[in-house]
């Protein structure tokens, strides 16, 4: 099995290497196309329910800052 081969296996089946791992990145990709709320209402939802620190989720405004066009991963 070549490299390519096996990335290919482990992105349609992560469970073989994390069982906390539920979903393949297709049926991931799908569900994402699928949804009609946005990266940012999915980070403010997830903000409020959360008992992190304010500061922690800085990152979050920072990535979202840099955000780049959403595109299908091959």
């Amino acid at each position: 099995m070549t490299g390519k081969e096996l990335k290919k296996l482990l992105q349609e089946h992560p469970y073989l290497i994390d069982s906390m791992f539920v979903r393949s990145r297709s049926e991931a990709m799908s569900m994402a196309l699928a949804s009609n709320i946005t990266i940012e209402e999915f980070i403010e939802r997830s903000r409020k329910r959360s008992s992190l620190l304010p500061e922690t989720w800085n990152a979050f405004s920072e990535a979202l800052a840099r955000k780049r066009p959403r595109f299908i991963i091959k």
